[in-house]
């Protein structure tokens, strides 16, 4: 898995990326209120995010307060983004429950080794739980290819990691 930042994202706004519209705030509260435009509408418009905010009498107050607002809607569609890279990366998980392990160790009452997705069998659990996998990653191989000659695919060969 690639190392990602850090999740503690820090949005830094443009101001040049900000479209900013005042307008008069509905409801009660006095003769000041429905003279002035003290609500504030930002739109990000790269993204076309927006926060609105009309809670307090001050033009300047609402503006901080939809700032910190479209922030926090910008960082969670960074974090969004993020998730979705990573589910990208890793793919489609196979459920960890009985039955679906890729290799099987006996050890008693005698020694067995099974791959389960090649059908390779060894009687010699001690060498394997040493390190000494050659005769696995060969049979994977072999198994890998009849898989792809089968399908008719021309993926590449993936990388020989196991290999020393």
């Amino acid at each position: 898995m690639p190392l990602l930042p850090a999740a503690d994202i820090d949005i830094e706004l443009d101001d040049n990326d900000l479209r900013i519209d005042t307008y008069r705030s509905s409801g009660p509260g006095g003769q000041h209120r429905n003279k002035a435009d003290t609500a504030v509408r930002i739109v990000h418009q790269p993204t076309g995010l927006r926060a609105t905010c009309d809670t307090s009498r001050s033009q300047t107050r609402n503006k901080a307060m939809a700032k910190e607002a479209l922030r926090s809607r910008l960082a969670h569609q960074q974090r969004q983004q993020q998730d979705a890279r990573i589910a990208e990366l890793v793919g489609q998980r196979a459920a960890a429950e009985f039955g679906s392990q890729i290799r099987s160790y006996v050890l008693f009452p005698h020694q067995l080794v099974v791959d389960h997705r090649t059908g390779y069998k060894s009687p010699n659990a001690q060498a394997v739980l040493n390190g000494d996998l050659s005769a696995l990653h060969r049979t994977w191989h072999t198994w890998h290819r009849r898989r792809q000659a089968q399908a008719g695919s021309t993926a590449a060969e993936p990388s020989n990691i196991l290999a020393r």
